[in-house]
């Protein structure tokens, strides 16, 4: 089985019952002025994350991750690149790019409340179903440990734009608006709206 990243958004509403809505999931966001380290970190990075997903994941996401993980430190863990491996059969085994938890000092995925992929290739609509698959085998390690959240919050960037979605029920919510990296107040809002509803 290949795992997450089998998935398009079209096979994973099929696999798992699910509809998708798209509307604004993010209308009254509380912008958050960025720290000088978070600038001037995007500054330099933006330099030198153009040519691959993993330059871009290190030089452009991690540090908008670790801002939050810094306004957040006493209730966000932050993890890269940890094995979700929930349903072989179903084929949510594999990879996550990043996952905030709710565990602060999580060795290992617990407690997610959110799931983060690099789009391939630099389009976010190849992702959609790979990070749907993902926000479900976070739910289902969650209700394996006896945690029921109402929902579970996703994102696909490509480092320069950025599209959440909310797994509520059977229900996927795509916010319509698509997010940019030169409105990181507003990322960072976003981020903290989803850790605040949690």
């Amino acid at each position: 089985m290949a795992g997450y990243s089998s998935y398009s958004l079209k096979s994973v509403k099929k696999k798992f019952g699910l509809s998708s809505i798209n509307k604004i999931l993010f209308e009254h966001v509380v912008p958050i002025e960025p720290s000088d380290w978070l600038k001037m970190s995007i500054q330099r990075g933006k330099k030198v994350a153009t040519v691959t997903e993993k330059s871009r994941s290190e030089w452009i996401v991690a540090p908008i991750l670790l801002e939050m993980k810094a306004l957040n430190m006493d209730k966000l863990g932050i993890l890269s690149g940890e094995n979700l491996d929930i349903d072989k059969e179903a084929s949510l085994t594999g990879e996550c790019d990043f996952v905030f938890s709710l565990n602060p000092f999580a060795q290992f995925i617990e407690t997610p409340i959110f799931c983060m992929i690099e789009a391939e290739k630099n389009d976010i609509s190849t992702g959609m179903g790979q990070c749907i698959a993902q926000m479900i085998g976070a739910r289902m390690l969650n209700e394996q440990d006896g945690i029921h959240f109402p929902a579970i919050y996703g994102c696909v960037t490509t480092g320069w734009d950025w599209k959440f979605l909310k797994l509520e029920g059977s229900t996927v919510t795509i916010d319509e608006d698509l997010r940019y990296l030169g409105e990181i107040p507003n990322l960072l809002g976003i981020f903290q709206a989803i850790i605040d509803a949690f």
